[in-house]
């Protein structure tokens, strides 16, 4: 019996017809375990992400708390403490005017006469 009048005996055949299937099955599967477990850390790490964030935010929070201008200023408004002759001035009021976090500033339309391929040819190859 030689090799070629083994390998056309049909349960031969079917044998390794069914292991080569049955071994893609099994790499497509470890593709899909490996992309998975990576979607997981991603998602993982963009939640340390956010934890850090509080984290540090948390840290900076407590630390003007702590801080002696916070104390200082905690002291002299909403205790009433103060130095002799000193007046005290609330800078609640301008600590809110100053920020601008909700601004509501609108840019002013300029003239814009360009047509649509001139617009993206500025667009793609810059100004």
């Amino acid at each position: 019996m030689t090799i070629r009048t083994f390998f056309q005996i049909p349960i031969v055949k079917l044998t390794i017809h069914i292991l080569i299937v049955a071994g893609l099955a099994a790499n497509i599967w470890q593709f899909y375990r490996v992309w998975d477990i990576n979607q997981k850390i991603d998602k993982e790490n963009k939640q340390l992400e956010i934890l850090k964030q509080q984290t540090n935010d948390a840290r900076n929070q407590k630390d003007y708390f702590n801080s002696d201008l916070y104390k200082e200023k905690y002291s002299k408004q909403d205790l009433n403490f103060k130095k002799k002759g000193e007046e005290v001035i609330d800078t609640s009021l301008l600590e809110n005017v100053n920020d601008n976090s909700g601004s509501t500033y609108i840019p002013s339309p300029g003239n814009n006469t360009n047509s649509n391929l001139q617009k993206w040819i500025e667009y793609l190859f810059g100004e």
